[in-house]
């Protein structure tokens, strides 16, 4: 987004104080990520941004906001009256950001044209290393064309699916299982909101014959792994049946110094990619059901509808999350057991930290290997989401990893012991906000 500032010189030449003072400020949440705050300068000053950053931010909210049709229709508006300003890195990111909504929209036929016509516009222009990741997703896109994704067999409004909560192995970390079918074999999956793909591994993949198809993808874990997309033909969970259902395979002992036995309950994993294909979903405490609504559920009398909630550029979901000071976008993870702050956090609070918090060094393992974080153990954080105040115990303060640009960097997550605090859980994808009862 470095090209945007230059934009941004040029524009304010021409623009009154007040604008020039507004541009400034969207182009610093563009830089920083921070759809949130985006989404309420949009919302409050939307007349005052000069017409490109509008364009630009409102392809961004609906891009990050879930709004895959809308994105489509203002990424191509910016694309064809913009192109000149936006620079050939941001051109390119935006191409791409095209088709991953025309895949979300299960048009996978366009989204893999779009890809093919960005490689043929810059294969001359950039190098084969560069352009790669570009030609691996064109050909997945390629792939999952053939199919017709996500089928229901006995399509209904609600879909009801027991989980229990068990224990990984003997590492005492306690996660969300479903017991179903995938391909007509037994398995017992892992609900992970926190997941950007729905994941197999290897062996499973090939035992219960999963087609696998051309081109790869990326999953960010404690590493960043490479996979491929495999289609099973059929998935039962709870009464939820689909047909051609996509799964990244992904090797969890690749680079890994985990104990095999610590990794045999996390071979398949139902993640975002599934849960967003309804307009909202429900985790009940009371019953250890996990329902999917095909229509919206937010209650009518919620005085704030706007959106808390958003994806990253991984596809994970975030929820906006205050302090009372300050905002942090948290990964909404059911796939971790606990929750912990990050190191934005921590440089928000590097004196209340030190002073309260108690210094420790802690090994965690996930999908690329095993990371050591230094932290800092508070004895409690409050914390605010919507109207919602809420105060976790004993919550670690991540200051640096082992690993670079991992899962324990950013603003932080909320695990599993969060999402037990309520009786109900509704993620709504329609509205994007989150409801805790």
């Amino acid at each position: 987004m470095k090209r945007l500032f230059n934009i941004l010189i040029v524009f304010a030449l021409t623009l009154p104080i007040q604008a020039q003072e507004t541009d400034s400020l969207v182009a610093a949440c563009l830089n920083q990520s921070d759809w949130f705050r985006l989404q309420e300068v949009y919302r409050t000053d939307s007349s005052r941004i000069s017409p490109f950053l509008r364009l630009f931010s409102k392809a961004m909210l609906n891009h990050f906001l879930g709004r895959p049709k809308a994105a489509v229709n203002t990424l191509r508006q910016l694309l064809r009256d913009y192109q000149g300003e936006l620079g050939s890195s941001n051109l390119i990111s935006l191409v791409a950001m095209l088709g991953q909504n025309y895949s979300l929209l299960d048009d996978n036929k366009q989204a893999a044209a779009v890809l093919q016509n960005l490689v043929n516009a810059y294969k001359d222009k950039i190098d084969s290393t560069s352009l790669a990741p570009y030609v691996a997703r064109q050909h997945n896109y390629r792939g999952l064309s053939e199919y017709d994704l996500y089928q229901a067999e006995q399509p209904k409004t609600i879909y009801q699916i027991p989980f229990k909560v068990q224990e990984v192995g003997d590492s005492a970390q306690s996660l969300f299982f479903a017991d179903g079918w995938l391909n007509g074999h037994k398995g017992s999956f892992v609900l992970d909101t926190g997941a950007s793909y729905n994941v197999i591994t290897p062996d499973l993949a090939a035992a219960y014959g999963l087609k696998t198809i051309d081109g790869s993808v990326l999953a960010k874990g404690i590493k960043t792994l490479e996979g491929q997309t495999a289609i099973a033909e059929s998935l039962q969970i709870g009464d939820l049946r689909l047909r051609n259902v996509p799964f990244v395979v992904l090797d969890l002992q690749k680079g890994d110094r985990i104990p095999a036995q610590a990794l045999a309950p996390l071979k398949l994993i139902i993640g975002q990619p599934l849960l967003r294909r309804f307009a909202s979903c429900t985790f009940d405490f009371t019953q250890n059901t996990l329902t999917l609504h095909a229509d919206s559920t937010v209650s009518s009398n919620l005085t704030d509808l706007r959106p808390n909630l958003c994806f990253t550029s991984g596809g994970v979901l975030q929820v906006n999350t205050g302090d009372g000071r300050r905002h942090y976008p948290l990964v909404l993870d059911s796939g971790a057991t606990t929750s912990w702050m990050g190191p934005d956090y921590y440089k928000d609070h590097t004196a209340d930290v030190a002073r309260e918090g108690k210094w420790d060094i802690k090994g965690g393992a996930g999908y690329g290997g095993v990371s050591y974080t230094s932290q800092f153990v508070m004895p409690q954080i409050t914390l605010t989401i919507g109207e919602t105040t809420f105060s976790m115990k004993q919550i670690p303060v991540i200051t640096m990893s082992t690993e670079q640009n991992n899962i324990d960097g950013g603003a932080g997550r909320l695990g599993n012991d969060f999402f037990h605090r309520w009786q109900q859980l509704t993620i709504d994808y329609t509205r994007m906000t989150l409801e805790l009862k």
